[in-house]
């Protein structure tokens, strides 16, 4: 985060934040309209759950890392601010640790 603040709700990849409807084979996502939408009409019921999401929020000079596979909405607190997100290239292969 640049500036600001932004807070994020993270569910581990075994669980499906509820008002999200992915299909069999996990390629599309049926999901509410807005994330405002979301946090009105289902967080409450995230937080219940069987499985609570991981909370935190994130200032200004701070870095989120999301593991692959997590769904991270995330809500920017107060008013707009700059933030940036990176994910490597599909043809990226890390290099092989050496010993």
């Amino acid at each position: 985060v640049v500036r600001g603040k932004k807070r994020w709700v993270l569910f581990p990849p075994h669980c499906t934040p509820p008002g999200v409807h992915p299909n069999e084979d996990g390629s599309d996502v049926a999901a509410p309209v807005s994330l405002t939408e979301w946090y009105l009409n289902f967080y409450h019921a995230a937080r219940e759950g069987e499985t609570p999401p991981l909370e935190c929020t994130c200032s200004a000079g701070e870095i989120m890392f999301v593991p692959r596979g997590w769904c991270a909405p995330s809500d920017r607190s107060r008013r707009p601010h700059p933030t940036l997100a990176a994910m490597p290239h599909p043809s990226f292969t890390p290099p092989s640790p050496t010993l």
